[in-house]
């Protein structure tokens, strides 16, 4: 049997965390480690950890100072001893058949696994996260099929260990969000084939203490973009053409969340247009009047969009 190893980075989540590892406890399929890594929590987060490692010897706890969730994740790859690697969030669940699940197929050259998840927002309403076939790929088929948008989190993946150690992929610490986005970037690229898995078994709570809706600087998000776009490239050139659907929507929302002057505002947006020539587009998704009238705008009269665009956000939060 594989060994998998789990690592769920923790800090102060002893709301849901209980939850989280009781899920973990109740898998069906047995030969796993649940690498705790206690990232410097304040509350009873590694009281409850150390509980579990009493209850259980797969459970292996680490207690650390705090370093981010980066760190913590990097922790538990250097500590991981299977020859599958997952992540999950102290603050979400699995159902008692996420491991086994993916052992319900022939893993035979495959390099990375995605599964479907389950999307919670704030009222506890559930979605699926994202629609995939039941379909092994090559990576460049695969790459033809999604782009680069199921490469945007961790969790409800499975990684092979080998990989991940032998080309010492991480974690990036410069970044609050995107992080996630370039660890699998870079694995990506040492793949050669790729398994999907439609089936729903991985249960993510939305920003209930994590960091999705977090931001970094405008500067820092300009410059995580460029990353992420360098290393399109560089996949490209190893994979052939693919249509990369980058979306820099979080952009023009760093823009029009404060009170910045209107020619702040105007810089910022002329400095996304210049940098992402053919993505800026994208921002603004589905076919509706008033999403084609901002595009137009932003390609064609930037104080215009500014003034419907900021228009637009007021009808929206008023």
């Amino acid at each position: 049997m594989h060994l998998i190893s789990i690592i769920i980075p923790v800090y102060n989540s002893e709301k849901y965390l209980i939850e989280c590892l009781d899920s973990v406890l109740l898998q069906t399929y047995k030969n796993f480690e649940a690498l705790l890594i206690n990232d410097g929590s304040t509350d009873n987060s590694g009281e409850i950890c150390d509980n579990f490692a009493v209850k259980d010897s797969r459970f292996k706890v680490f207690h650390k100072k705090n370093g981010g969730v980066s760190s913590a994740r990097n922790f538990g790859i250097k500590e991981a001893k299977g020859e599958w690697i997952c992540f999950v969030d102290s603050d979400d669940f699995v159902s008692d058949l996420f491991l086994a699940n993916i052992f319900n197929n022939d893993l035979y050259f495959i390099d990375f696994i995605f599964t479907n998840a389950y999307f919670y927002n704030s009222k506890l309403n559930s979605i699926k996260y994202k629609s995939m076939k039941n379909k092994k790929f090559s990576t460049n088929l695969f790459f033809k099929e999604y782009g680069i948008i199921l490469l945007d989190t961790p969790w409800a993946k499975f990684y092979n260990a080998k990989i991940v150690h032998n080309n010492n992929v991480q974690f990036s610490h410069s970044y609050a969000y995107g992080e996630d986005t370039i660890f699998n970037l870079d694995y990506i690229k040492y793949c050669a084939n790729i398994l999907t898995i439609n089936n729903c078994y991985y249960s993510y709570r939305d920003s209930f203490l994590g960091l999705s809706k977090v931001f970094n600087s405008f500067e820092k998000e300009l410059d995580l973009y460029e990353v992420i776009l360098k290393k399109i490239t560089e996949i490209t050139e190893l994979f052939g053409y693919f249509e990369s659907r980058l979306n820099v929507s979080r952009l023009l929302s760093l823009t029009y969340v404060s009170t910045y002057s209107q020619r702040e505002r105007l810089r910022r947006v002329k400095l996304i247009k210049e940098k992402f020539p053919n993505n800026y587009t994208n921002i603004f998704t589905g076919d509706s009047i008033i999403s084609e009238i901002l595009k137009f705008l932003l390609k064609n009269n930037l104080y215009l969009f500014d003034i419907f665009y900021r228009w637009i956000l007021k009808q929206k939060y008023k």
